[in-house]
């Protein structure tokens, strides 16, 4: 009998130990988009050391959810539905330490789907899950979500701020090759302004094309 006790402490004491490792490590918005240096490549962006680490974060949600865009369509279950949704947030933590970097765009299908597709503009949450890459592009693979409140509750209602957008030049983000007829992006913008929220004034359309379907 001793040893079984002997058996049944030395196991507890071992998850114990184990547990502060199996813990999601905590960061900002920010630290998922941000480099060491300077991308210049986007196929360099995978490159990311928290591509594929689980973390997790409080932030506000930013986009209605079943209106993000993006999905494709009747894909799901029922043959009727997305067939997973898009949804995107901002840091909780960019009201006190300034909005570039802080917003992500979640994929999620599945169960957690459900749970996001419940949501509304301006609830606070915390998600857990990974950055991941849909070829050049980042996104977020939420594996849970909980709900917090929301901006009309006293206690995020300071949030609100951030379900404004930032007002940008389309310079900031897009920048013409001299001697062609193409624009690129801008690199060093790409950290600040990734999935964010944002409002271009004085935008001219100069052309668009219509499909037949």
């Amino acid at each position: 009998m001793k040893y079984i006790y002997s058996l049944f402490l030395f196991v507890m004491v071992s998850l114990l130990t184990a547990m502060p490792g199996m813990a999601q490590q905590e960061v900002t918005i920010r630290e998922l988009n941000t480099y060491t240096s300077t991308i210049t490549s986007q196929a360099d962006l995978s490159s990311h050391p928290l591509n594929g680490v689980s973390v997790i974060y409080d932030a506000v949600v930013v986009a209605y959810p079943r209106n993000s865009g993006l999905a494709t369509p009747n894909k799901g279950s029922s043959g009727a539905e997305p067939g997973r949704i898009h949804l995107f947030v901002t840091d909780v933590n960019a009201i006190n330490d300034g909005r570039e970097g802080m917003s992500m765009q979640l994929v999620v299908s599945g169960a957690e789907q459900r749970t996001l597709e419940t949501l509304q503009r301006g609830d606070v949450i915390t998600v857990t899950g990974n950055l991941s890459f849909f070829g050049n592009e980042s996104q977020f693979s939420a594996t849970d979500v909980s709900y917090l409140g929301g901006v009309e509750d006293p206690a995020y209602s300071n949030l609100a701020l951030l379900l404004d957008p930032i007002e940008l030049d389309l310079a900031d983000v897009n920048q013409n090759v001299p001697g062609t007829n193409t624009n690129k992006w801008v690199a060093s913008a790409y950290s600040k302004y990734i999935h964010t929220y944002v409002k271009f004034k004085g935008v001219e359309i100069i052309d668009r094309l219509e499909g037949t379907d």
